[in-house]
């Protein structure tokens, strides 16, 4: 099982307590929470968008103990953040406030702030370029002479929710939007009906998009079902349903990323409890199936809003109620690793068995007695499970 390193409230006078789960600081009585984090690259500072509009700052030490900072300073948003993310010493942020910012982390302050008519609701750098989705459709600005330099309006038919540029190849990016499309770009076309390279359309609005490979993307839908796409025959691999609704069944869907390392595609899902299940992706016998790979224990209590694998070994996790959590490995999850590699052995994935998963967990923190023969069984087990 995950074991939690620490946990504290991200208020301003947020304190850190040693191997305790809450912060014995004062607390304001309108509690912030983190709606977005970023880590700068060498993974020592933890920059927050808070949900009073300011963004706050915390140390990473490498034993995963974490210590407020501090704030940004005066320059701050007014209105809801809506995306953060950092790239070599600069912060970049986007809100409804219509501006895009960018802050020297280095100098620690503001360096420019670029206006629109529209709130941004995600933004994207590739080299020198950054582009913003909106309620009209996608803003580009170039960051060597710091203005605007285009914009795409006539694709999408309502707000473009996302956009991500390949990391493999700089000019291209793909975009989502309640509209049900996802659009793939090339820049190395100017005229935006030449930069559109394909259109996939879906049945569902998509909230968000990223890619997997050069040629297979995926979107999130607001109803937490995960489309895989190919690009290039523009057409919908598979339509995963990542969460089974039901009157009883609380679950949701937190994220979906490529895991570069492993060349795995994976899908977070919230639980009660403090839950999150990570599962796989993977072609068997040329069907999609989710297999379970981790279960992340938290103590959150209320919904998690983003989760962020910093490692193998080590998770940074934060919630509505307020706190940011550090989740390291302990000599117990390799018990457990065995009993979800137990399960999926040759089976196919299914809520029943995503209910069998967990109340193992469960059953693990009630009773300290563990199955030797769950061991022993790990030895032969063979599945026929293989990425895209």
């Amino acid at each position: 099982m995950e074991s939690i390193v620490q946990s504290f409230k991200t208020s301003k006078k947020a304190c850190f307590v040693e191997n305790k789960n809450i912060c014995e600081g004062e607390i304001l009585e309108d509690e912030e929470y983190v709606l977005k984090f970023d880590l700068t690259e060498d993974k020592n500072y933890i920059f927050c968008a808070l949900s009073n509009f300011e963004i706050g700052y915390f140390t990473l030490a490498q034993d995963g103990y974490v210590k407020f900072g501090g704030m940004m300073g005066e320059n701050k948003h007014t209105k809801r953040i809506n995306d953060i993310f950092i790239n070599e010493n600069v912060l970049y942020t986007c809100s409804n406030d219509k501006q895009c910012r960018l802050y020297d982390l280095k100098a620690n302050k503001l360096i420019k702030a670029f206006n629109l008519n529209h709130e941004i609701y995600s933004i994207s750098k590739s080299k020198h370029i950054l582009a913003g989705a909106n309620e009209s459709g996608i803003v580009f600005w170039d960051l060597r002479t710091m203005k605007q330099r285009n914009q795409f309006n006539e694709t999408h038919n309502e707000e473009v929710t996302c956009v991500k540029f390949n990391e493999n190849i700089p000019t291209q990016f793909v975009s989502s939007s309640l509209d049900g499309i996802l659009c793939l770009f090339d820049l190395s076309q100017q005229n935006e009906e030449e930069a559109c390279q394909s259109i996939i359309r879906t049945d569902q609005p998509v909230d968000r998009c990223g890619y997997i490979n050069n040629e297979i993307v995926y979107g999130i839908t607001t109803v937490d079902s995960v489309f895989i796409m190919n690009s290039q025959t523009e057409t919908i691999m598979q339509n995963i349903n990542a969460i089974e609704y039901n009157e009883f069944n609380k679950d949701y869907l937190i994220d979906a990323y490529n895991d570069t390392n492993i060349n795995e595609f994976k899908i977070l899902v919230g639980k009660q409890k403090g839950y999150v299940e990570e599962r796989i992706i993977r072609k068997v016998d040329d069907q999609i199936q989710q297999q379970v790979c981790r279960v992340i224990k938290t103590e959150h209590t209320k919904q998690i809003r983003q989760i962020k694998k910093i490692d193998d070994n080590v998770y940074i996790t934060v919630g509505e109620e307020g706190s940011l959590q550090v989740i390291t490995k302990t000599d117990e999850d390799l018990l457990n690793q065995m009993k979800i590699d137990i399960l999926n052995n040759g089976q196919e994935f299914n809520s029943k068995m995503d209910e069998e998963a967990h109340q193992m967990f469960m059953d693990d923190e009630n009773n300290e007695s563990n199955d030797q023969s769950k061991k022993k069984g790990r030895a032969n087990m063979k599945n026929n499970f293989r990425p895209f």
